[in-house]
């Protein structure tokens, strides 16, 4: 899809509606269509999500330990996070499928998986003050994380928009209460003491 200079979020997203009843006329995909872009969706999208967090495996690496291989002078930690993205990958596709609501025990089964190389901090939420590296903003103190979750979810329930700007906005909100400590944070007594 090509986005113009000036082109209006409504008109974007009556560009996407279109498109997506395109895709819509051409299904159902044969099993081997839709196996072949499941597994190159799931290659890419779990290398570029662990690359943005200093995973050092390459595309190619990525797809060779998501079939079950190890890259030699590669980190365990970097094995681990691909694997764990791809089956908190799968577990999602399994919940769209399911019809399951979002949940803040679903979006904690998820961080589980993902975080595959920190065991103690898997599908819990942070309990100490964070800093992230780079950003003027400042997560939400520990203690008032349950509190924001449980407003961001009932707001996305609550909300009519369009499903776009409606996920865009609980990403973005999500990642400033920030709930879980995880690879681009640091923990705020750690960075003053720098």
């Amino acid at each position: 899809m090509h986005i113009t200079v000036g082109q209006t979020a409504e008109s974007l997203l009556t560009a996407i509606d279109r498109k997506k009843g395109e895709l819509d006329t051409r299904r159902p995909l044969t099993e081997g269509e839709l196996e072949r872009l499941t597994e190159e969706f799931t290659i890419e999208y779990t290398y570029n999500s662990n690359a943005i967090e200093g995973n050092t495996l390459t595309l190619r690496e990525t797809d060779m330990v998501l079939r079950g291989l190890t890259i030699d002078r590669k980190p365990l930690k970097d094995h681990m996070e691909a694997v764990g993205h791809k089956e908190a990958f799968d577990l999602v596709r399994d919940l769209v499928k399911g019809q399951v609501p979002l949940s803040e025990s679903i979006i904690k089964q998820i961080h589980y998986l993902v975080l595959a190389d920190k065991r103690e901090d898997r599908g819990v939420y942070r309990r100490v003050p964070v800093r992230i590296m780079g950003a003027k903003h400042e997560p939400v103190q520990p203690y008032l994380i349950q509190p924001a979750m449980e407003r961001l979810l009932e707001d996305y329930r609550n909300s009519t928009d369009h499903m776009i700007p409606r996920l865009a906005r609980f990403h973005i909100e999500f990642e400033g209460i920030h709930p879980f400590i995880e690879g681009n944070v640091t923990l705020r007594h750690q960075q003053k003491a720098a």
